[in-house]
């Protein structure tokens, strides 16, 4: 488990469930801004968490992610937060991939998202996950922002239009600096639309500091 302090949940997160096609349910926390108005035009960020370890994944782990990373970072007033739970073991999966696409869809249906503006992101695990979508998927997303995670060389040459905006620490003990870091000069050379912000001196589970790394870019690109 990750070494963080959890804060209070807050009240404007709700958990809520969402039905596939296949008729299963997935679990999900949704953030709306106070002052929101069904005329307001949002962008959408989906946020991916981290991995939890070989245990069952609980019922309200993406509200503590939402509470601890997704909300601090992205919290706006003219930003939807949705943070589905995982329905398998990993993001790239492909029920995983089916869960956020089908939430993508579902919102824009729901809410009035501007479609030129949504955003796919996630930490560890769920940065993993970004990459994946951000380079398979990259027509339905705007912008990606990966966290402490790496894509497979393998995705590299399917990234299409999309800002990506990647997030590590050369000081990372589980992602391998190198290994990014050798995939965003390789984008770069491919004229993809990319920038990495490098941390120094934050390891990979002392989350709370890149809250504040993250949320500059958030806020720096107008999104």
């Amino acid at each position: 488990m990750y070494g963080i302090s959890i804060p209070q949940s807050n009240s404007q997160v709700k958990q809520k469930s969402f039905k596939m096609d296949d008729k299963s349910r997935i679990k999900y926390s949704i953030y709306l801004p106070q002052k929101h108005k069904k005329a307001d035009s949002l962008t959408l960020v989906i946020a991916l968490h981290w991995g939890w370890g070989k245990e069952k994944l609980p019922d309200n782990f993406s509200e503590k992610f939402m509470d601890s990373f997704a909300l601090p970072v992205f919290e706006n007033n003219k930003t939807i937060i949705i943070a589905p739970n995982c329905p398998e073991k990993s993001w790239i999966e492909n029920k995983s991939v089916s869960t956020v696409l089908a939430l993508r869809k579902y919102c824009i249906e729901k809410y009035n998202i501007d479609t030129s503006s949504i955003v796919i992101t996630g930490f560890s695990l769920g940065g993993i996950g970004t990459w994946y979508l951000a380079t398979h998927y990259s027509n339905l997303f705007n912008y990606a922002i990966p966290v402490a995670g790496y894509p497979e060389k393998g995705w590299l040459d399917q990234t299409g239009q999309i800002r990506i905006l990647a997030v590590n620490s050369i000081d990372d003990e589980i992602i391998p600096f190198e290994k990014i870091n050798t995939a965003v000069e390789y984008l770069k050379s491919k004229n993809t639309d990319i920038s990495m912000k490098k941390l120094h001196g934050i390891g990979h589970y002392t989350i709370d500091f890149f809250i504040k790394p993250v949320r500059t870019i958030f806020l720096n690109n107008k999104l």
